[in-house]
C-alpha cells in the first residue's frame, strides 16, 4: 500500500538527506521504501503528472503500435476483453501510457514553505505528518487488544485529529513541508 506523508523538514539544508532523517525512525515499522513525490506528486500545487507530457512514454507492452501481439489470444480466452482494453491493456489501444509513478520526474511543487501549507490539502490528503526529529503521527491509531479471540477484533482502528495546520504553522516557522508516498 502507498500511503501520503506530509514530512516536515527545516528551511534550510539538503532535502533528500533531511527527508532520510525524518523518515529514518519509521522504517520497516511504517513503510519499507519512500520517495518524494511519488503516487502523491502534486497533492500541494494542484499539478496532474498524468497531464504532463515529461510522464508519457510508449507502451511497452504493444511496443506503440495500440494493439498488443498476443491480443488475440487474450480475447479467446476473455471475450469482450479487445473492446475493454482497446487491444492494449497497457495504454488502451492508444500506443503511449502514463510513467510508472515511481519513475515521475521529481516536482518542484511536492516542496513547499510550510507557510505555504493550505488547508484545502492539509489535512484532508494526508495518511500521516513525519516530524524533523522523525517522531510520526498518523490520523490512524491502531490498539492491540490481545484478550479478543478474533483476530478482527484484536487490532482496533481509532482515528484521531491530525495536528491542526496553524499549530504546525507556529511550532515549524520557516520549515518546509515534502509530498512524500510511503509504501508499506
Amino acid at each position: 500500500m502507498h500511503f501520503s506523508h506530509l514530512v516536515v523538514i527545516p528551511g534550510e539544508g539538503d532535502i533528500d538527506r533531511l527527508v532520510e532523517e525524518a523518515m529514518k525512525p519509521t522504517q520497516n515499522k511504517e513503510w519499507d521504501w519512500y520517495q518524494i513525490g511519488g503516487r502523491w506528486t502534486g497533492t500541494l500545487d494542484g499539478y496532474d503528472p498524468e497531464e504532463d507530457p515529461a510522464n508519457i512514454e510508449t507502451c511497452k507492452l504493444c511496443n506503440g503500435t495500440g494493439k498488443r501481439p498476443d491480443a488475440d489470444k487474450f480475447e479467446a480466452e476473455n471475450p469482450g476483453w479487445i473492446e475493454q482494453t482497446g487491444g492494449c491493456n497497457g495504454c488502451q489501444g492508444k500506443g503511449k501510457r502514463v510513467k510508472w509513478p515511481t519513475d515521475f520526474p521529481r516536482h518542484d511543487g511536492d516542496i513547499i514553505s510550510i507557510e505555504s501549507l493550505s488547508e484545502t490539502v492539509y489535512p484532508k490528503k494526508f495518511h500521516a505528518v513525519v516530524f524533523p526529529d522523525g517522531s510520526y503521527y498518523s490520523h490512524e491509531s491502531y490498539d492491540w487488544l490481545p484478550w479478543e479471540e478474533s483476530l478482527d477484533k484484536q487490532l482496533v482502528n481509532r482515528e484521531k485529529p491530525m495536528p491542526p495546520l496553524d499549530w504546525l504553522k507556529r511550532e515549524y516557522v520557516s520549515h518546509r513541508v515534502v509530498v512524500v508516498d510511503a509504501h508499506n
